[in-house]
């Protein structure tokens, strides 16, 4: 027979104590570990700021702000665009674009060499000019810039990359990739 007043604790109820006790261990456990990152991180941003004090010199600037990028690369192209669509003149109201706000780097790529010439335009990467662009994905450093340009037409959107450079304070348009990246074909006279 079978005595009802065993004392002492069932296997279910061993369990649960397990349980609890390991999530308690746990809970514990994540409180120190956030805890004493914490205290490392702290002391790390003070050794951080500590050394950048004495290892900064008065005549270096901080990255490129995003804002101004994004704005030179969407003036850029609404100018240029706005070239493709007046009319007769576009060829040389495009490459004064160019020449006024990219580098020297974007002018020879924009004018292809002698004798070779482009599938599609080298700046829009197209052959018409896009309803919209939208400038994307901008990643800054003292002194250059890269992103993402969106352009968005009927059929659907291209996208395509851009390097910005500061020039003595004055940024400019570095390069710009197509995707598939455009090169020059050789004009095959008929």
């Amino acid at each position: 027979m079978i005595n009802q007043k065993e004392s002492g604790f069932s296997v279910v109820e061993l369990i649960i104590i397990v349980v609890i006790i390991g999530v308690i261990a746990v809970v514990v456990f994540l409180i120190y570990k956030d805890h004493h990152n914490s205290s490392m991180a702290k002391g790390i941003s003070k050794s951080v700021t500590l050394n950048s004090k004495s290892t900064t010199s008065p005549n270096q600037t901080t990255n490129l702000n995003v804002a101004t990028v994004t704005s030179k690369v969407n003036s850029f192209y609404n100018s240029y665009i706005g070239c493709i669509n007046s009319g007769n003149l576009n060829q040389a109201c495009t490459l004064s674009v160019v020449k006024a706000e990219g580098t020297a780097n974007l002018v020879a790529y924009n004018i292809p060499p002698s004798g070779y010439s482009y599938p599609v335009d080298p700046i829009i990467c197209a052959q018409a000019s896009p309803n919209s662009v939208a400038v994307s994905d901008v990643v800054t450093t003292k002194d250059n810039a890269v992103g993402t340009v969106t352009e968005k037409y009927d059929t659907g959107p291209i996208t395509l990359k851009f390097s910005v450079v500061n020039n003595s304070g004055n940024l400019k348009i570095d390069t710009i990739t197509c995707n598939p990246i455009l090169k020059p074909t050789l004009i095959l006279d008929s």
